[in-house]
């Protein structure tokens, strides 16, 4: 019995020491510790011990803030977003809290998040090195975005085709002139046809120098040559120089553009264009918009002077997605006026009204349908009075021109991989005039390949 007294309190206090310590265990404040870690830069055992006790202590501001930079400082940027995002909740005033839920942002490069929580950090009216501090990341953040915007890119395309009508000739093969009973001239203009092949470079390279604002250079070049009719052949080369704006919140853009475009034909030289255009664009909502063109080029013809042309031209379209595809309506107008004007020169004058629609559809990731339709309309202010013919003679024409031109295409594009597209097309023209020298019809089928670089 003596003995069983002595046990007694011997139990009492061994299970006493017991519960102490599992009390003791399951209260442990990993806090300090974690601070002491984070003063000497050994982040990755701050954010172990943060681990081991995340159950309990998720939650407590404190250890969510040491939590959350030994997150970041480890690269575990989600975590530490969590855990920020929990102080915040609970401390929504937290200036010291959101501004490193800015930082975890902005090292994910989520900067439209960053910016978000680093104004609402200025909103709070912080102290003057809080401020600075907000300042150089948003700094920083211009100038990363401004860095991804920056890139050298282009395309080479080559592809072979069948154009019905090269020449634009007539199906009769020429036009009778007829004075009374008697025929003066049998003008000829036989339809040619002929297989072609195109190739195409394109070269870009595009420099931001404002988060909203960039500089973008390209240069182009093409060529369609035929099997036969050397004399066809069409060359051109494309100098663009574009200013791309786009306002704060991102409703009206502006691209504007100069560009100088020499052209050959039949390897001879025929033509220099100078043109500048602004484009200018407004988003109603996020599947349509509405868009403005105004161009003016100036056309040096080598071959003649009567052919040295100015255009005045204007668009509008309306861009929208509808039924799963892109669906762009657009009328326009433009004003071609010679620069000397005379009687040889005055039959180039014309204004014209156009109509067009375009659709793209893509049907899967990889094929892209695209179609269009368009009409023009060109009434010549003045007739020709002197046409030169072949044989140098000349044919007074009293009738003033006026053409109408209806164009189609249809096209498919597959893509074989991120870098190689082929594509496919057929385009069919109808021009027809009261004029007989000018109405002629052609369909030309391509097919062919573009690399992406």
């Amino acid at each position: 019995m003596r003995n069983a007294g002595i046990l007694r309190p011997l139990g009492f206090l061994l299970v006493a020491s017991l519960c102490s310590w599992s009390v003791l265990g399951q209260s442990f404040d990993p806090r300090p510790q974690m601070t002491t870690f984070m003063e000497s830069k050994q982040f990755a055992e701050a954010y172990q011990l943060g681990e081991k006790y995340f159950d309990e202590w998720a939650g407590d501001t404190k250890f969510d803030f040491l939590y959350g930079i030994a997150a970041r400082k480890t690269n575990n940027h989600q975590s530490a977003i969590f855990a920020f995002e929990r102080v915040i909740i609970n401390l929504p005033n937290d200036i010291r809290a959101r501004v490193a839920l800015a930082i975890a942002y902005f090292e994910l490069d989520n900067f439209k998040a960053s910016r978000r929580e680093f104004l609402q950090v200025l909103e709070k009216n912080p102290p003057n090195h809080v401020v600075a501090q907000v300042d150089r990341y948003i700094n920083l953040m211009d100038q990363k975005i401004r860095m991804q915007r920056m890139r050298l890119y282009g395309s080479f395309s080559a592809g072979i085709g069948y154009d019905d009508n090269v020449s634009s000739g007539l199906e009769e093969g020429s036009v009778k002139v007829v004075l009374g009973n008697q025929l003066l001239f049998d003008v000829p203009l036989p339809i040619q046809s002929d297989n072609q092949r195109q190739v195409n470079l394109n070269l870009a390279f595009d420099y931001p120098i404002t988060k909203d604002d960039t500089i973008s250079i390209s240069l182009a070049g093409g060529d369609t040559s035929y099997s036969e009719l050397d004399d066809y052949q069409k060359t051109f080369a494309d100098m663009k120089l574009s200013y791309n704006g786009v306002f704060e919140d991102s409703i009206y853009s502006y691209k504007l553009t100069g560009s100088f475009q020499p052209f050959w034909l039949g390897g001879e030289k025929y033509q220099d264009t100078l043109a500048i255009m602004l484009d200018n664009t407004w988003r109603l909502s996020s599947g349509s918009s509405v868009g403005l063109n105004l161009a003016y080029s100036d056309v040096d013809n080598t071959e003649s002077d009567n052919l040295d042309l100015n255009t005045t031209s204007i668009r509008v379209s309306y861009l929208t997605f509808a039924f799963g595809s892109a669906h762009v309506f657009a009328v326009g107008g433009a004003a071609d006026r010679v620069k000397q004007l005379d009687e040889k020169s005055q039959h180039n004058e014309k204004n014209a009204l156009s109509l067009s629609y375009r659709n793209i559809w893509p049907l899967t990731s990889r094929v892209r349908l695209n179609s269009m339709l368009s009409y023009t309309n060109s009434k010549y202010l003045k007739a020709n009075v002197a046409l030169p013919l072949a044989d140098e003679n000349e044919l007074p024409f009293t009738i003033v021109r006026n053409d109408d031109t209806v164009s189609a295409s249809l096209g498919a594009d597959f893509n074989i991989n991120d870098d190689w597209v082929w594509n496919s097309k057929i385009s069919v023209v109808n021009k027809s005039s009261n004029h007989p020298l000018y109405v002629f019809d052609k369909q030309v089928i391509t097919t062919g390949v573009k690399f992406k670089f």
